[in-house]
């Protein structure tokens, strides 16, 4: 069963956390490029009594949203079979499991199964970290990503270099997910948390942060993200709506941090700073 809403982009990041204090696994996200407003998607089982899902959904929200509950049959192949091969960056190329690609010289295949974790690698945030990464984080020591979803971000950073990693999400799907995708890409050395980036407190210092999050989680946790940085790091932060970005800009506008990236479109956009 298909438990959907239809909601603007800026209030997702809050309708996956109303969802996920309710008990439920995060949803798939489901938007044309630089729309508007985006259909949220949940896959339950078919006596899932979803009324007071329903109920509660619509109470958390002044924006309006539409609601509706379906049977589709086969959606795991369905979802699948959706996937593609892509070039994410100059170097890194995007595989799904249920695809063959042979790489050619100098390229980085990530081979992903994303399940139901966000990060298949269609989303604008998550192309851009990537470009983020390949441009700045090439042998890049130690990496932090922030709602790793899939694994998808942890995988391009092991792929260019970088052998320390942390990853960390709140969702046991997610954990799932991207544990399976570490083991398919041969990713080792990698701390696999789940946790709330919101309460996780981590004494260590990164040379990349890459914070997959929403926009009111980019702008209550900057301090946190910054310290999390070492002297000469980079910080990327995305998932933010695009009417927010000045908000976020003149929020991060601190004498430690300079910007060396932007990306923006119609419903999207994210930063990446510089440590001095």
């Amino acid at each position: 069963m298909v438990w959907e809403a239809r909601v603007p982009v800026e209030v997702v990041g809050r309708a996956a956390a109303v969802l996920a204090m309710l008990g439920h696994p995060a949803p798939v996200e489901v938007a044309r490029p630089g729309a508007c407003v985006t259909t949220l998607a949940l896959y339950l089982s078919p006596r899932t009594d979803t009324h007071q899902l329903t109920h509660a959904f619509k109470r958390f929200f002044a924006a309006p949203c539409r609601v509706r509950r379906r049977l589709l049959r086969g959606w795991q192949t369905r979802w699948k079979r959706s996937l593609r091969v892509q070039r994410l960056t100059p170097r890194l190329v995007l595989c799904p499991t249920t695809k063959r690609y042979r790489a050619a010289c100098g390229e980085l295949v990530i081979r992903l199964n994303p399940g139901l974790a966000f990060g298949s690698g269609s989303h604008a945030t998550t192309r851009f970290v990537l470009r983020m990464l390949d441009r700045f984080g090439i042998g890049c020591e130690s990496f932090l990503d922030l709602g790793t979803g899939s694994g998808i971000l942890s995988i391009g950073a092991w792929l260019l270099g970088t052998r320390r990693i942390t990853a960390v999400d709140c969702d046991p799907l997610a954990i799932e997910v991207s544990r399976a995708n570490f083991r398919r890409n041969r990713v080792l050395n990698v701390r696999l948390l789940k946790r709330s980036v919101e309460t996780w407190r981590d004494r260590g210092r990164y040379g990349f942060v890459a914070a997959n999050l929403d926009t009111e989680s980019v702008l209550r946790l900057r301090d946190q993200l910054v310290d999390w940085v070492k002297a000469g790091g980079v910080l990327c932060v995305t998932g933010i709506a695009a009417a927010r970005r000045e908000v976020v800009v003149a929020h991060y506008r601190l004498p430690s941090l300079r910007l060396i990236g932007r990306f923006r479109d119609r419903a999207w956009c994210g930063l990446c700073f510089k440590r001095a």
